[in-house]
Formats: structure tokens, sequence, C-alpha cells
């Protein structure tokens, strides 16, 4: 579950220790110039201490004991593979400062079973969501302008969702292993999408029975417009 900080009615993290001060829970964090390079503990519940505004590339990716991740509200980015393969995380909470979500960022995780997304994101990168197979509903941010090739790939459960009316820049091209470029939808391989009701671009439309470019080749029969 991803959810922000004002719904959880969560305190604000604690700070980062200054240089000399002994702290046994900021040994977890390798953190530099603000960018939280790697996390290095093993807590099931995590607290990002606040200060830190760039969750760096890998930084908690195949961790095997994280249950939950509170980010503090000076993070403006998550970057590509943050939290990708993290096979027990359930719940992340996302504070509005947040900005742009990575490629792969949260790949694979299948403990994820709900997605709160604040209205400051204006990014969502390739993939960034791909093989989330625990979710059934997504509400896209408000701000939302740029959403990558295959962001909820192969969610196998998702049913529903939500785009803003004002989203243009959605799917993408992707190379496959020989080197072939081809569109890809945000949606790719997400099978429940083609015979559940979901809210589009601000209005509740039926089955996904259409050659928009936010669905085509995203869902269902694999000889008709959605394979």
């Amino acid at each position: 579950q991803v959810t922000s900080a004002e719904e959880n009615n969560i305190s604000e993290p604690e700070p980062i220790a200054e240089a000399g001060e002994e702290d046994p829970v900021q040994e977890d964090f390798l953190i530099e110039n603000g960018i939280l390079l790697e996390y290095r503990g093993s807590e099931e519940h995590v607290t990002i201490p606040d200060g830190v505004t760039t969750l760096s590339y890998s930084a908690f990716q195949g961790n095997q004991t994280v249950v939950s991740v509170v980010i503090p509200n000076s993070v403006t980015e998550i970057q590509s593979y943050a939290f990708m393969d993290c096979p027990c995380l359930e719940e992340v909470v996302l504070p509005e400062s947040v900005k742009k979500i990575g490629d792969y960022a949260f790949s694979e995780i299948a403990a994820l079973k709900e997605i709160n997304l604040p209205d400051s994101i204006t990014e969502i990168g390739t993939e960034a969501f791909r093989k989330c197979s625990g979710l059934t509903n997504i509400k896209l941010p408000e701000g939302l302008t740029a959403l990558g090739g295959r962001a909820f790939a192969e969610c196998e459960n998702l049913a529903e969702i939500y785009i803003p009316a004002h989203l243009t820049d959605a799917g993408g091209y992707i190379e496959d292993e020989n080197g072939n470029a081809s569109y890809s939808s945000p949606f790719y391989g997400c099978a429940a999408l083609r015979t559940v009701p979901s809210v589009y671009k601000g209005q509740t439309v039926g089955p996904l029975y259409t050659e928009d470019i936010f669905f085509r080749r995203s869902c269902g029969n694999p000889s008709g417009p959605f394979r």
C-alpha cells in the first residue's frame, strides 16, 4: 500500500544526525549531500531521515525484509530501481513533495495492494510499477504530465484506473532484446482492464475496447487492438 503522510497521520521523521553524533539508526542509511544512496539496515518498518531530497538508484532494491517505508516531505525524486524487487514491501508513504518517480522504481513488488500517488507527481517513468500484481485500482495524480511506457504493465489484477483529463504524454517506444523499438502502452498486459469499466480522462467509460493511445496494445484479445 502506498499512501500519503497526511492520510496516515504520521509524525515527521527524525532529522539527520549532525556530523559527529552517534545514532545507531542513522548507520542504516548511506546519505551524501541529501541523497540516500543505500539503505543498509534490516528493519521491517523504515522511516527515512528528514532532509533527504532524493532516493538514489537502487537504494532499497532487492531488500528482503522491509515491509513499510515512510518517506519525508523533503524528498522530491525517487530514482530508477529504488524499490525494485522488494518482495515484502506492502506500504510506502509518499509525501506531497515528490515530483518524479523513475524507471522501474517500484517494479516487481507483488505485495503492494494499493497506491496513493500525490497530485504533486508530474512524471512516472518506464515500467515504474510493472508486475505489481496486487494492485486492483489506481488514481493517477492530477499533476501528472508524463506516464512512461509499460508503467503499470502486467499488473494482472488491475481493473480500475483514473487518468486525469490533461495527461497527453503516455506510453513510449521500448526496445526488445533485438534492439527493435515499438510503442508500448502504460497498461500493457493488464488483462483485467478489458472487461471492467474504468475512469478515463475524468469520465467513467465502459469496457476498454478503444483505439486510444493510452490503451492500445494494453489488454484483451491477443488478436485484437490491445495485444
